[in-house]
């Protein structure tokens, strides 16, 4: 952790806030380059949990907190740590953080009893501190995700299951701050409130352990330094049925990176009027101080469901702070001397291409990678850096040291000879030269997420030609991203775009079909329905499902497949998610009989429901 966090401070990622004045114990500060990192991070976060995703919506609540929703919520009763106090030295301490009961202070064994600490910061609301004016400072960005249900539903009509996502700050008055940014009184949290049906609650937590666990590898994670860590009953919070905790090897040990609860219906419960209407699963505070319903309505029924949580919730500078662990290295070269190197992801790099001018004097060579460093950050990758040191290999340690991917080397045969720049690679040291005119699609291809820019291409050039997307599908197969469009537009621009398409394959190395088609003319006659299946992996389940809708003549429109590891064992669970087109004719309570018996005797777990 010493060199981590002298690491940390030398190279402008994190300092001590007001370190001028002897520092404030447990806030922190992000420099340059930290902050960069921190954005990105919480960049592919947003990426993964909203953008990416149709069912999840976005919030930017406020920090102060109306007392009222963290009365009811349970904080100002039960959030709480156990504090002690040395009576020798008169320190103060977090209980069960203490080894053999002793002060780690001064080694004393005098320690008073365990008292519950309220965390919660308080503040003055208004010109007058009469004591009744006043607001906290939220522990969590998760209550303001529920007290905001109702505005989210009116405003956007989602149906279950959907999420409301939110980053933000919290606050919490920490009894002993401690392991750098590990645990500290001010942080950021990366919160997700996904709202499900009861029923369905156990399967959700279990899709989002898995889809947390693949997420953190995404960012550089190693799966070796992560644990699953299943919550046990006399440990839970207060409103969780279930919690599984992603735990990491930071460098002072196995920690908490992430939590993932099942908190059942209890905050939309305790947040809503009219609790005793509900049929509410959790025991909650009667609550008649609200004005809202925080329900959903069941159109046919006409009654009303107080839908399930599941809450990933992560820390964004835990999150840092392992993913910095994880790219931290040290290096013995070939010439015995050693190097240190930040080996980031590069979509998560602070500076994504550093620009170094052979001669920062001459003024060809300057001209030149400035223009460079324009067109590089163009691009929206990211920070690029223009940097005139004049020492090139100086140059090249210090940005393996912040972790930038690559440096780019504008020189006398850039401007004189060939228009190629030397590109050197932050983790092999190798170097070649890349023609000017090809640096920012290989610079592209380097640092982007998989797809990310050529998703951006490929709709350009149907935007410049007036082309509509009519449909598409975008994935990764293994290691390798798949774009299937359709497009509508006039013949001469369909073949304009074909002629484009080509050139920016061959730039790209990608491979393409382009095919005309006219468009399939809507069928009356069947009504669309999604079948999902789950199974332990095995051969053949794709083909058992193909094979009983083709026995009853029902087309398959759509199928998506894919394999997770099981949130309790890590044993590989395949799932199939497809669209029937299932004729009129066709009795389909009849048909989810079959597909249930069907399901129940090939050992799977099967659903089937009409296509919202």
């Amino acid at each position: 952790m010493e060199e981590l966090v002298s690491l940390a401070k030398r190279r402008g990622f994190i300092f001590q806030s007001s370190d001028i004045y002897g520092g404030l114990q447990g806030v922190y500060d992000y420099g340059p380059l930290g902050v960069e990192l921190k954005n990105n991070l919480k960049a592919a976060w947003w990426r993964a949990m909203v953008y990416e995703r149709d069912d999840v919506e976005g919030l930017d609540a406020a920090i102060l907190t109306n007392p009222l929703t963290l009365k009811y919520s349970g904080h100002e009763a039960t959030f709480t740590d156990p504090l002690v106090d040395c009576r020798n030295c008169k320190s103060r301490w977090r209980a069960d953080h203490l080894e053999g009961n002793t002060c780690p202070g001064c080694g004393s064994g005098d320690l008073t009893e365990p008292r519950p600490f309220n965390l919660m910061f308080k503040t003055q609301l208004g010109p007058v501190d009469d004591g009744g004016s006043f607001a906290y400072l939220r522990p969590e960005t998760a209550q303001a995700i529920f007290t905001n249900f109702k505005n989210v539903m009116d405003s956007t009509s989602p149906k279950l299951p959907f999420g409301i996502a939110q980053i933000g700050k919290a606050f919490r008055n920490e009894i002993t701050p401690r392991n750098f940014i590990f645990r500290v009184r001010e942080f950021e949290q990366m919160e997700l409130e996904f709202f499900v049906a009861p029923g369905e609650d156990e399967q959700w937590h279990d899709t989002w352990v898995a889809e947390r666990l693949k997420w953190w590898g995404q960012q550089g994670v190693n799966e070796n330094n992560l644990e699953l860590y299943h919550v046990p009953a006399d440990e839970l919070a207060h409103y969780s049925k279930a919690t599984v905790d992603v735990m990491y090897r930071f460098p002072h040990g196995l920690e908490e990176l992430e939590g993932i609860a099942n908190r059942t219906d209890f905050d939309l419960g305790s947040h809503s009027k009219n609790q005793d209407d509900l049929n509410l699963h959790s025991a909650v505070t009667p609550n008649k101080e609200s004005n809202a319903r925080l329900a959903v309505q069941n159109l046919e029924t006409k009654s009303w469901v107080v839908p399930f949580v599941i809450e990933p919730s992560a820390g964004v500078d835990r999150g840092v702070l392992a993913v910095m662990n994880e790219a931290y290295r040290v290096e013995t070269l070939e010439n015995g001397s050693e190097r240190t190197v930040m080996a980031f992801k590069p979509h998560l790099a602070p500076i994504k291409v550093a620009i170094l001018p052979l001669k920062r004097n001459h003024e060809g060579i300057v001209a030149k990678a400035k223009g460079l460093k324009r067109e590089l950050q163009a691009l929206g990758l990211g920070r690029i850096l223009y940097e005139d040191t004049g020492n090139i290999g100086k140059g090249y340690r210090r940005h393996d040291e912040v972790g930038t991917p690559m440096c780019v080397t504008v020189d006398f045969q850039t401007i004189e000879e060939d228009d190629t720049v030397t590109v050197r690679d932050r983790d092999t040291m190798d170097q070649e030269r890349i023609a000017c005119a090809d640096l920012a699609a290989y610079v592209r291809n380097k640092i982007s997420e998989p797809g990310l820019c050529l998703v951006s291409d490929i709709t350009a050039l149907a935007s410049a030609l007036d082309l509509n997307v009519e449909d598409s599908r975008m994935t990764v197969l293994g290691g390798e991203f798949a774009v299937l469009m359709a497009l509508q537009g006039e013949p001469d621009k369909l073949a304009q775009f074909k002629q484009q398409l080509e050139t920016l394959c061959a730039g790209n190395n990608l491979a393409y079909i382009y095919r005309d088609t006219e468009s399939r003319p809507p069928n009356q006659s069947v009504r669309p329905y999604v079948a999902t299946v789950m199974a332990l992996d095995h051969p053949g389940i794709v083909y058992a499902v193909a094979q009983f809708f083709s026995a009853r003549q029902i087309n398959i429109r759509d199928m998506h497949t894919d394999t997770r590891p099981a949130a309790h064992t890590g044993t590989p669970i395949f799932s199939v998610s497809l669209v029937a087109e299932v004729p009129a004719d066709v009795k389909v309570h009849s048909l989810k009989a079959q597909f249930e018996a069907f399901c129940e005797e090939a050992d799977l777990d099967g659903h089937m429901e009409a296509q919202r």
